[in-house]
């Protein structure tokens, strides 16, 4: 069994070592139990500096059977503890089935944040415009970023993105959130 999520390397060479480590093992984390998951697939990202982290999902709502976007600018912990420390905390917004999210309900969450400037605004409305687009073609019961980041030099920058499908096996389900593909 190997239990690394997340390794720092130094070369291309020391990732495909580490990949290889993990690879056909079971991942033991907090999401999956003690039981684990076989890891069948190793994302690899340029590390960066993250500013500032934030939680953003996509969910069905069981009261109004409506998907609503909810975000914090409280990221990269778990959200069920935000939840339940500081409730004020969570950006809740519920969408139009029929009209999807659009630009400016996104960029309204995204100033509510309290991203750095209006480029990033943008970034992470643009983001979210696409989060929804993956929620929605997926048929996703959910899809959450945690934690969503702007990063030192202003970048917004999609650090762990995970879903929950009905339909959709989990080696399918990664998108690029920065250009739909």
């Amino acid at each position: 069994m190997y239990d690394l999520v997340c390794a720092l390397t130094c070369s291309p060479e020391e990732a495909r070592e580490l990949a290889g480590k993990m690879i056909g093992n079971k991942l033991i984390t907090k999401q999956t139990g003690a039981g684990g998951r076989l890891c069948n697939a190793v994302m690899i990202a340029e590390a960066r500096t993250p500013k500032h982290e934030y939680y953003v999902a996509l969910l069905n709502d069981r009261v109004s059977q409506l998907p609503v976007l909810i975000a914090s600018n409280q990221g990269g912990m778990s959200i069920e503890d935000v939840a339940k420390e500081n409730p004020d905390a969570l950006e809740t917004t519920p969408i139009d089935f029929t009209r999807g999210l659009d630009f400016e309900t996104a960029k309204e969450v995204a100033h509510k944040l309290g991203f750095s400037g209006s480029e990033q605004e943008k970034e992470a409305a643009d983001t979210f415009v696409k989060l929804y687009q993956l929620f929605s073609e997926r048929d996703a019961t959910q899809v959450e970023i945690n934690p969503l980041a702007e990063s030192e030099d202003g970048a917004v920058l999609c650090w762990t993105p995970s879903s929950a499908s009905t339909r959709t096996p989990t080696s399918a389900r990664r998108k690029c959130l920065k250009c739909a593909t």
